[in-house]
């Protein structure tokens, strides 16, 4: 899998017998799809190695800040940056993730009833042919190719959810 910067907002921690216990909630924020398959469809037990950062309200890195207690423990790797995401992208992502955008694909002849399925057709449609989806829907930026086909399914999308009748 490489190195992958994914956001996180910290649910939780517990503690018992067998160790410290840290639930979080991965950012709506679109990632590269195959990294978030990696994560959610590993086993129980899988081990990741992490790498934490403290963002600030605007997600930037806070330089030196920290809202916790900093423990020692040698030399950290310096985490991944991501490139910024586009607009479209995390446009695309909360949409993937609507209940009405998987029966709107649905309902024009695709496979999509989940957000993971959902992705997967986006990146086909807004690819450079059916053999050549896109890799990401990092890919759907502003006055590009596939942002431009992402803007017209959303708009078809937005028309049949609002005007149901019309679409």
């Amino acid at each position: 899998m490489g190195i992958v910067s994914i956001d996180v907002i910290k649910l939780r921690t517990s503690q018992n017998k067998d160790g410290d216990t840290l639930t979080v909630r991965l950012s709506p924020d679109p990632y590269d799809e195959l990294s978030r398959d990696a994560i959610l469809l590993a086993r129980p037990g899988s081990q990741f190695k992490m790498t934490l950062t403290d963002l600030d309200e605007n997600g930037n890195a806070n330089a030196g800040k920290s809202s916790g207690p900093a423990r020692e423990a040698g030399p950290q790797p310096q985490p991944a940056i991501a490139a910024p995401v586009s607009r479209l992208t995390k446009q695309a992502g909360i949409a993937c993730n609507d209940h009405l955008f998987h029966q709107f694909l649905s309902e024009h002849g695709f496979l999509a009833t989940n957000p993971i399925d959902t992705a997967t057709c986006v990146r086909l449609i807004c690819g450079r042919g059916p053999n050549d989806p896109l890799e990401s829907r990092r890919e759907i930026i502003p006055g590009t190719d596939a942002g431009n086909k992402w803007q017209d399914l959303y708009s078809k999308f937005v028309q049949w959810r609002d005007l149901p009748d019309a679409a």
